[in-house]
């Protein structure tokens, strides 16, 4: 290849993977996590030492591993990470030391695997999906930093899930597991559950979240049983007091037999305390009762006040009133930002944009989302040519639960934003946006170019 600037070199490899075809590349005869894994073997896997942490759940993954990778980072060592989706470019979903990928590492490491896959006879744009290519990137980079830890967030499900392909793994973290992509992983919550906590291997450790959904908790203890797994609980970690303060909350809890207070809770939403039980039973496993790593508490603590995910109950404005937006897509997120705006916004004036994929259980979301008082509902189509719903068809699901003075139609996220933001914009209102990230994406991209 010619040597061109680093700027370049990474829009070339834009370029290539946007020329992925979308979809999956499953076929029936082909083992699809067994030939990624030989691939990563290709990128001399064998050189990789880092300790291997891995999240699995419905919701609650990312904003878990922000909270652990931050204090692995605070306490001196070094941690990779891989999450999705990104909202605005791929090399989001690659980090080190909890910042996105350079452009020139993201180029070096797609470049790489490019001329592994043809040394190899294998064609990037044929036998590849999108996403498999970002996570085998992903690897290329990893194997090459070797970092102290790598923070490894499962796409979709967990056994069948690229990221599966990793040849050996640590420990496992399972956030909530709930209804989510029927179609794929089952239509049932055992199913699902089963395609979920089967990535884990034997002898892993797991740390799961608390409380499960009983049927979780058995298919947890089941595949534990069979394949040698420790399990610990998030139930370890018991949140003693919640103190708020507008959007700032400090947290005490106990764990074991130490107390711990002044914890600054960074992340937004009253479901992200569930998932900050999850993070710190995480420390307290590798810290205290593995005793892997030594994480002061200090380092925990920080970890915890600087964690940021963009979408996830984000605030993009406090004034003149806040808009939020939080990518609640399927039922269990829809009932957690319910459950936030009714405790911190029940009395105020809301105006919720809405936008779903079509193969999400919308009806359930949109009866749910209709029992919030004080609101309007702008529906609207996300930026997905391939899954959206259109927001005619949302609008028709409104009406089955709610009044159609509650309900209006917009042609798309922009155009949505900009009427919320311009009818909803005294002290008392509040603007939020839920759905999609295709949706969330186009909204923050409004209200900055605002």
């Amino acid at each position: 290849m010619k040597k061109v600037n680093k700027d370049q070199t990474y829009q070339q490899a834009l370029a290539i993977l946007e020329s992925i075809p979308a979809g999956m590349k499953y076929k029936e005869e082909i083992d699809r996590v067994a030939f990624l894994r030989q691939i990563i073997g290709w990128l001399s896997f064998d050189r990789f030492s880092s300790k291997v942490i891995r999240l699995a759940g419905t919701n609650g993954k990312g904003s878990t591993g922000k909270m652990v990778t931050n204090f692995l980072v605070a306490s001196g060592l070094t941690v990779a990470g891989f999450n999705s989706p990104h909202l605005f470019e791929v090399r989001e979903e690659i980090t080190w030391n909890g910042d996105v990928i350079a452009k020139a590492d993201f180029a070096r490491a797609f470049f790489d695997l490019l001329s592994v896959l043809d040394d190899h006879e294998v064609d990037l744009l044929t036998e590849i999906s999108s996403f498999e290519a970002s996570f085998l990137t992903a690897m290329a980079f990893y194997i090459r930093q070797n970092p102290d830890y790598l923070v490894l967030e499962a796409g979709l499900g967990g056994e069948l899930d690229a990221t599966n392909a990793i040849p050996r793994s640590d420990y496992t973290i399972l956030t909530r597991i709930g209804m989510d992509h029927m179609r794929i992983l089952g239509d049932n919550l055992t199913a699902i559950a089963q395609t979920k906590v089967r990535m884990v291997r034997e002898g892993e450790t797991i740390i799961s979240y608390a409380p499960q959904r009983p049927e979780v908790d058995q298919v947890v203890a089941e595949i534990a049983q069979e394949r040698g797994n420790r399990v610990f609980s998030a139930a370890m970690v018991e949140i003693d007091q919640v103190a708020e303060s507008g959007t700032k909350r400090t947290v005490t809890v106990t764990v074991g037999d130490q107390e711990i207070k002044d914890i600054q809770l960074g992340l937004q939403g009253s479901y992200q305390l569930g998932n900050l039980q999850t993070a710190i039973a995480t420390w307290q496993v590798l810290s205290q009762i593995d005793g892997v790593s030594q994480i002061p508490l200090a380092a925990l603590k920080s970890g915890i006040a600087t964690a940021h995910m963009p979408g996830r109950f984000e605030y993009l404005q406090e004034e003149p009133r806040p808009v939020i937006v939080d990518g609640a897509h399927n039922v269990d997120g829809i009932n957690a930002l319910i459950e936030t705006v009714q405790g911190s916004f029940a009395n105020r004036r809301k105006v919720l944009i809405v936008g779903f994929l079509a193969d999400k259980d919308t009806l359930t979301c949109v009866q749910d989302l209709c029992a919030l008082e004080n609101t309007t509902f702008i529906v609207t189509t996300p930026d997905n040519q391939d899954r959206q719903l259109a927001a005619e068809d949302l609008y028709q699901e409104f009406l089955k639960f709610t009044d159609a003075k509650r309900v209006l139609t917009m042609a798309n996220p922009a155009q949505a934003t900009q009427y919320a933001l311009a009818h909803f914009d005294q002290e008392n209102d509040v603007v939020l946006a839920t759905g999609s990230f295709y949706l969330v994406k186009e909204v923050i991209k409004a209200v900055h170019n605002q």
